[in-house]
């Protein structure tokens, strides 16, 4: 049971990243397109604020969906029910390969910021969404990394629960 109260801290713990994250991508966005003039900051604004909400909301939904999973869980594998641990097993690899899924989305983010930073101009709006793109992207790489390896972790006491 220890790995599984752990797998849910980690993944509240997540969740609280996302969510901070988005946050502060929004607010900074916000004061970027209200109090700064410089187009490339409003540019930079654009991508943060739309990233940031994107992060708010996966931050929230994995905060709302950890917490009854945790307890489900709990009483499906005390009870030692290999039919629940097989489902698992199955949503957990599912998991693996939409994380890998948004690995590759966030490395995209990454090119795409950079063709857009080096093609354009110093103070142009492009230059800035090229800069939003990088700095954004390497957000969601850092944090796709974390839910890769607690996701692959889990996984492997999930199977280790059927020898």
């Amino acid at each position: 049971m220890e790995e599984i109260n752990q797998n849910f801290l980690s993944s509240i713990l997540e969740g609280r990243m996302f969510l901070i994250f988005g946050i502060c991508s929004s607010l900074v966005a916000c004061f970027f397109l209200i109090k700064r003039k410089r187009p490339d900051l409003k540019g930079l604004a654009r991508v943060f604020l739309v990233l940031g909400l994107f992060q708010t909301i996966i931050g929230t939904t994995i905060l709302l969906k950890s917490e009854g999973n945790k307890i489900e869980q709990e009483i499906q594998i005390a009870k030692n029910n290999q039919v629940y641990v097989f489902s698992e097993i199955e949503k957990t690899e599912t998991l693996l390969q939409n994380l890998n899924f948004y690995r590759w989305t966030g490395i995209s983010f990454l090119i795409v910021g950079l063709l857009i930073f080096f093609n354009f101009d110093k103070h142009t709006p492009w230059r800035g969404v090229g800069t939003g793109f990088i700095i954004q992207s390497l957000i969601l790489e850092l944090l796709n990394f974390v839910a890769t390896k607690r996701t692959s972790e889990f996984l492997i006491y999930l199977k280790n629960t059927l020898d």
